[in-house]
């Protein structure tokens, strides 16, 4: 198996013409939109406490020159983040009420399996994660910083999803980062 990164736009085509076996793009409802279910007649998804494993959001991003920024009033600033923050929560809301929708569609209209992963296949995951994990997290500094802030998320009370026992290598071994 390997990865591939496409354009959006050469997904369908790809999967269409078998150079590609599977994709992860977006969500059910664009990739109903997008007609993903005429060609690709399963959608893969964790267990129920876990529904998606590697992407529990759609992320949307307003990017602004940081010298720009720096010139905007404090008020502006102010405003920028709390309309930036007001359309993240309408749209995450929307796109799990279109989602909802498109997988009934999906399943009805164009014969789509759902098929949800175990517990225990998780439990597998888990277990090649970390090494994994810390081996791209010391690509860049960067990379590290992301890595530890998305490690501390995962530890956190909140999620719950990983300890610091998890963290070794698949001899059991402590990962250093």
């Amino acid at each position: 198996m390997a990865t591939v990164l496409l354009p959006g736009g050469e997904v369908y085509p790809a999967l269409e013409k078998g150079v590609i076996d599977g994709a992860d793009y977006v969500g059910a409802a664009i990739n109903y939109n997008l007609g993903f279910g005429e060609i690709a007649k399963y959608i893969i998804m964790g267990p129920p406490s876990t529904p998606c494993l590697h992407q529990p959001v759609d992320l949307m991003s307003l990017n602004i020159n940081i010298n720009k920024w720096k010139s905007l009033a404090p008020h502006w600033q102010t405003f920028i983040e709390a309309m930036v923050a007001k359309h993240s929560y309408d749209q995450y809301a929307a796109i799990q009420a279109a989602d909802i929708k498109a997988f009934e569609k999906l399943q009805v209209e164009q014969g789509v399996e759902v098929i949800r992963l175990t517990e225990e296949d998780i439990a597998k995951f888990r277990r090649f994660a970390p090494q994994m994990w810390v081996k791209w997290a010391k690509k860049s500094p960067l990379a590290m910083k992301a890595f530890k802030s998305q490690l501390a998320f995962m530890k956190s009370v909140k999620m719950g999803y990983i300890t610091d026992k998890d963290m070794v290598d698949l001899a059991g071994k402590k990962l250093e980062f």
